[in-house]
């Protein structure tokens, strides 16, 4: 039966290997998920901005804030 479960999940990642650039297949900054880098500069950081890319701009958008509210009580 397990077999059965993990057998699409081994195709596809052998097919992932197989069929594109691997110095493109990263590991996301966030997560354990790994993902295929299609950006043009292919400086991607995260598996997908619905997850892990608005984590991110949140955590940096709130840092940019602190700091912001630091330097007008000063």
């Amino acid at each position: 039966m397990r077999t059965r479960l993990f057998a699409p999940l081994a195709h596809s990642a052998a097919m992932l290997f197989a069929n594109v650039d691997r110095n493109r297949v990263r590991k996301c900054d966030q997560c354990v998920l790994h993902f295929h880098d299609t950006s043009k500069k292919g400086t991607r950081r995260w598996c997908s901005m619905q997850l892990c890319g608005n984590r991110l701009k949140v955590a940096a958008y709130a840092a940019r804030q602190r700091r912001h509210a630091h330097l007008q009580n000063d």
